[in-house]
């Protein structure tokens, strides 16, 4: 089932399908090293509709991302990791 990156809770991983927006969007995000087959996890998610912070697992690094940024990364194969929750 697809969801944007907003919906996925802490501690899951996702792996993103496709980046929606236009070509200085996409543009954007790719820049950020955030490329379509990455595993993404959620670390945290601020309050109050802050960013995201989340893991590439696949290129080792993290970062914050605005809550409208999110909601425009489709992602797919959702799993809790094991051990949390």
């Amino acid at each position: 089932m697809k969801k944007n990156l907003c919906q996925v809770s802490i501690g899951q991983i996702a792996t993103i399908a496709f980046i929606e927006g236009g070509h200085g969007f996409q543009s954007r995000i790719l820049s950020m090293g955030l490329h379509p087959g990455n595993r993404v996890k959620v670390i945290r998610s601020s309050p109050f509709k802050g960013p995201l912070l989340i893991e590439n697992l696949d290129q080792g690094f993290c970062l914050a991302l605005g809550r409208g940024m999110a909601a425009k990364i489709v992602v797919d194969d959702v799993i809790q990791e094991e051990g949390v929750g």
